[in-house]
Parts: structure tokens; C-alpha cells; sequence
């Protein structure tokens, strides 16, 4: 669990005991910790097989190589709940970026690749049709970047009443920037869901991979209602 210490404690995040110390919209809270199911599926297994492969990957690696990846760490530091700048070690960051490169259809990384970070500006919006099971999403200003691939996440139908979501969210596809906005992934969206119902909600996560370093911008996020 993480903890902001003050004159007792300002903020806390992560689990301790049988509760979760969280925080939304509204402000902090605490709920009772509840253990997930473990969904089992051809993709689940792949992901959990892959990441075992990067695990004795890591151990086949030489000093020199693990040495570079441990540089590699420390040049990209990254931003904790509470704004706190921390690196991952050559292990962590390693997987990190073969994992990234998994999602997106890419080679692994032996040796580190390049320190660049992708930073296309994925500002735009998210609409969905029931009647032409059309998912699209628009990025403004048509962007086109041939080294950067966005991971296209997407919850299931939900209520519209809901408003925040944090474990919902599943990667559905991928989108290459070439410039075909709006991208209509919603062939994707029945794959993984089935068919569209007006009048409820969809979430939605962008997140973009530069394929030369296997590195992560910042993720974006929509929602709309399905018409």
C-alpha cells in the first residue's frame, strides 16, 4: 500500500488488511477487498504466457544486456498517485516494454530499443451507433505517426448511470495512425462483446506504443452512449 504521511496520514492507495484505500471524482474512499475472478480465455493465456516468457527471457539475457536495460530504466521515470516521480528496475522495465510490444503486434526487445516517447495528441471524442454497430473514434486533427500504434481498450455495455471505471476496461483492437478518421472499430467492440443496445454507455481507453522503444504515453479516455 502506498502512504502520504502528514501530521498522521493525508492519502493512502493500495490494500491493507481486508480493505481498499482508493479514490475516484468524489474524493478518497474504502471498501472491503473482494479477489477477482480469474478469467480463462485463449487471449488471458497468451498475455499470461508471454509474460512467463519474459521472465526466462530475462534470464537468458547477458550482464551487458541487463546492464542496458537498467540504464534504460533510469532515463524514463514514471508518476505515482501522488505525483511522486520512481523507476523500474531492467527486470520491470524489460517486461514493460515487451508486454507493450505484445499488445500491439510487434517483435519482442532483446536490447533496449530507442528513449523515444510517444506523444501524439490523441485529444478527440468516442460515438457509437447500435443500428450500424459502429464504434468510432475520432482523434482530432487526423493525426498520422507510422512508428506509433494505439491500443484501442473498451468496457462492455454498462449503465448510464455509471460515470467512473476502473477494472472494466478490456483492449479490443489496435489503430494504426494512417490518417482513416474517424476508426471504426466497432466489428471489434461485437467480437469481444456482442451486439450494441441504444441508450447504454461505453468507456473507452486510448493508449499509444511507440514501436521503436516499446514505451507508453499517456493514456486517453472517452465515453459516450450508444444511439
Amino acid at each position: 500500500m502506498k502512504v502520504k504521511w502528514g501530521s498522521i496520514i493525508t492519502d493512502g492507495e493500495g490494500k491493507l488488511g481486508g480493505h481498499v484505500y482508493s479514490h475516484n471524482h468524489w474524493g478518497a474512499f474504502v471498501r472491503t477487498l473482494v479477489t477477482p475472478t480469474l478469467v480463462t480465455n485463449a487471449y488471458t493465456t497468451a498475455v499470461r504466457n508471454h509474460f512467463l516468457l519474459q521472465l526466462n527471457n530475462w534470464k537468458a539475457l547477458t550482464a551487458a544486456q541487463q546492464d542496458a536495460w537498467t540504464a534504460f530504466a533510469g532515463r524514463h521515470g514514471r508518476t505515482d498517485y501522488f505525483g511522486t516521480v520512481y523507476y523500474l528496475t531492467g527486470q520491470t522495465a524489460f517486461i514493460s516494454c515487451n508486454m507493450n510490444m505484445f499488445a500491439i503486434g510487434q517483435a519482442d526487445f532483446v536490447s533496449p530499443g530507442t528513449d523515444d516517447v510517444p506523444t501524439v495528441d490523441l485529444t478527440g471524442s468516442v460515438n457509437s451507433t447500435a443500428s450500424t454497430s459502429k464504434l468510432n473514434y475520432v482523434i482530432d486533427g487526423n493525426p498520422t505517426n507510422s512508428n506509433v500504434v494505439i491500443i484501442a481498450f473498451a468496457t462492455a455495455l454498462l449503465s448510464t448511470g455509471i460515470n467512473v471505471v476502473t477494472t472494466q476496461l478490456r483492449q479490443i483492437t489496435t489503430i494504426a495512425l494512417t490518417g482513416a478518421n474517424p476508426y471504426n472499430k466497432g466489428a471489434a467492440w461485437v467480437t469481444k462483446y456482442g451486439a450494441f443496445s441504444a441508450g447504454q454507455k461505453i468507456f473507452v481507453r486510448l493508449r499509444q506504443i511507440d514501436k521503436r522503444s516499446g514505451l507508453a504515453g499517456v493514456d486517453v479516455d472517452h465515453q459516450c452512449v450508444v444511439v
